[in-house]
């Protein structure tokens, strides 16, 4: 009787399901802790229906030979002669309890093992009626969790499905949908199609705002922030958006207006005027306008494309320029430091001219581009020459520009030539998937993976004199143009 009082123990199993209820989004751990639920009930079962056949052989004395404990010992060839001795080793007698016990919670029943006496036909009503039980509650829990297992991809092959349907329909062209499905791939490949602002309803504004600044950190720990009040920084979490583009999207065109800042988290980018290439923009940059708080929209003067996948956090300026009205010390402090902070300003440029000379706006160095025509006629001319020894001195790219300073005529550097710009890319790769890659001290210099910072120190260290040194800046503009 004092072990019987161990059984409130069981008290706790109340405190578990709870606990449970509170973790089910681990399904793995779950499903475990069900099945070991199930096989704890089972042990328990094979217990009493030990005890049982026991009682039978030693309490029943008119029909000891009806339990099961007497059948199975038959069928093992070790016939009881008293009810004492040659009882099956407990090892045989546990396993098949258990057996019998999990066919009847399973409602599966063999009938190999069957009930005789009147106890033995209690108990197995009584485990069929736990079992069913079991059953709704523990395996319908595991059917859900397994489903939910594989909730998201078959979201993810219906999705599919209703895209290729749509091209179907609306009979899109062949390059179109292959950007599509690029996209929609990659889109889940990142947020596994979870809608963010969807879940973020559900939650209150104060709230909201914390969410924000966990999800936004990247560019809310820039230092143009490190002075913003707590109040603000939430207010700017609120309007940041993150976006993903593919290769050779438009972020913006010359003439768009300036909606975002935007801040580069991963992938590169090239900004473009005239179709020329005057920046490259990778992890970590800031492009956009500084804040006019009387007329925040600005207009972009050039092109903006993304060269790889790109994330970018952007911060819709209108709903920046809001937020900081509400702190007027801070955002004069933010509005006179953030041009400083901008790798690129993109509305720079948008009311200059190409021939207007006397332009005030701040001159940016542009990448040379080559023609058709001239290159040919620098192939062949290269071609003739390859053996010719220069008889005049030759004039490195660096030399070349520390004179221009001399003079006051040196160009400033672009924010291509930044330190926060330097990003690295494997050019041999992205030039052989072309079908085109240069030779001699061209090829030599992009499988280093140079960066247009590292193109001019290569012609200087290296011994690349003027001439070669202009056509290896002039390839790879050329060949870092999406076509």
């Amino acid at each position: 009787m004092v072990h019987l009082l161990k059984v409130a123990r069981l008290l706790r199993l109340a405190r578990l399901l709870q606990k449970l209820e509170r973790y089910n989004q681990y399904s793995v751990l779950v499903l475990a802790l069900l099945m070991c639920m199930f096989a704890l009930v089972a042990h328990w079962g094979a217990c009493i229906w030990y005890a049982i056949g026991k009682a039978e052989l030693e309490d029943n004395d008119n029909n000891w030979t009806a339990g099961w404990l007497y059948e199975l010992s038959e069928r093992l060839d070790q016939v009881m002669h008293n009810r004492t001795h040659a009882i099956p080793d407990m090892l045989t007698c546990y396993v098949t309890a258990l057996y019998f016990t999990c066919s009847s919670l399973t409602s599966v029943g063999f009938g190999n093992v069957s009930a005789n006496t009147n106890a033995e036909k209690i108990f197995s009503v009584c485990a069929m009626l736990v079992g069913s039980i079991m059953y709704a509650a523990v395996f319908g829990n595991v059917t859900t969790i397994i489903q939910r297992m594989y909730a998201r991809r078959a979201t993810f092959h219906s999705k599919t499905k209703d895209l290729k349907d749509f091209f179907r329909i609306h009979h899109f062209p062949r390059q179109l949908k292959h950007r599509m499905r690029d996209y929609f791939q990659a889109m889940w490949s990142i947020n596994n199609g979870i809608d963010f602002k969807q879940i973020l309803k559900d939650f209150p504004e104060d709230m909201r705002g914390e969410i924000g600044l966990h999800l936004h950190r990247e560019i809310l720990s820039l230092p143009i922030f490190q002075q913003a009040p707590p109040g603000c920084l939430k207010g700017v979490a609120l309007q940041t958006e993150r976006l993903v583009c593919g290769p050779g999207e438009f972020i913006m065109h010359k003439g768009d207006a300036v909606n975002y800042l935007y801040y580069v988290c991963s992938g590169s980018m090239e900004v473009l005027k005239q179709e020329q290439v005057v920046a490259i923009l990778g992890k970590g940059d800031i492009f956009g306008t500084d804040l006019d708080y009387d007329d925040p929209v600005s207009v972009s003067g050039c092109d903006v494309r993304s060269l790889a996948y790109c994330e970018l956090l952007c911060i819709q300026v209108k709903g920046l320029v809001e937020s900081l009205l509400l702190y007027p010390d801070y955002a004069e402090t933010f509005n006179t430091e953030l041009p400083n902070d901008l790798t690129y300003n993109v509305r720079e440029g948008h009311e200059d001219h190409s021939d207007d000379e006397s332009s005030t706006a701040a001159p940016v160095i542009t990448l040379p581009s080559i023609s058709e025509d001239e290159e040919e006629e620098e192939d062949k001319h290269n071609n003739n020459d390859d053996d010719v020894v220069c008889k005049e001195r030759p004039t490195r790219l660096s030399n070349q520009r520390e004179a221009d300073d001399e003079e006051g005529g040196g160009t400033p550097m672009s924010p291509l030539l930044s330190h926060f710009s330097r990003e690295y890319m494997s050019s041999t790769d992205w030039l052989a998937s072309r079908g085109r890659l240069p030779n001699g001290h061209i090829a030599n210099a992009i499988s280093m993976k140079i960066t247009w910072y590292t193109a001019t120190s290569y012609c200087y260290h290296h011994g690349v004199y003027h001439d070669l040194g202009l056509d290896l800046i002039r390839t790879i503009s050329r060949y870092l143009q999406l076509t």
